[in-house]
């Protein structure tokens, strides 16, 4: 079983873009189109978090999973010409998610909301948006995967940087 992992881990599927950068004016609707103009109209992707910050819309940022590497390739081939050819000026850059997975993200999230009440990400199945996402993240998300998000995010932010960011939103919140 150990060796299972190793391999997974030497080599994970890229399944995760984040977006970054969406200017403000930019709605979710207008997101969403973006996406599905994207993948041809088909629902790709199954999870898509736009985090929060005060009381914008979205904080600029849009992590998006899509159901297979393949789907997160063309997508992403599509999304890149489309910024090309000028019609994604309101998106700063698009690339690979520090986080990189359904169930991950799903847990890093998990981990996050612990941390503050941020917005939810959506998730969809078979391309339906699901109203309930917790039970889908009991589903997926282990205490392992716990485990892991947490050192992922003390490796991003360390503990105290959580600490300061928590304060900044009190403030701004």
């Amino acid at each position: 079983h150990m060796t299972e992992l190793r391999t997974t881990q030497a080599r994970q599927p890229i399944t995760t873009l984040a977006l970054r950068g969406i200017c403000k004016a930019y709605t979710l609707e207008r997101i969403f189109d973006i996406l599905d103009a994207a993948c041809e109209d088909e629902r790709k992707y199954d999870f898509v978090h736009l985090p929060k910050s005060g009381g914008q819309k979205h904080g600029g940022l849009a992590i998006v999973n899509f159901t297979d590497e393949e789907s997160c390739g063309q997508c992403l081939q599509k999304l890149l010409a489309m910024s090309d050819d000028g019609s994604l000026s309101g998106i700063k850059s698009i690339g690979q998610s520090y986080i990189q997975g359904f169930a991950e993200n799903l847990a890093y999230f998990t981990v996050l909301s612990r941390e503050n009440a941020g917005e939810e990400p959506m998730i969809f199945e078979r391309g339906e948006a699901v109203r309930d996402i917790w039970p889908v993240i009991q589903k997926h998300v282990t205490p392992e995967l716990i485990s892991w998000a947490q050192e992922q995010m003390k490796a991003l932010y360390g503990a105290t940087g959580l600490q300061q960011e928590r304060e900044e939103l009190k403030r701004h919140g």
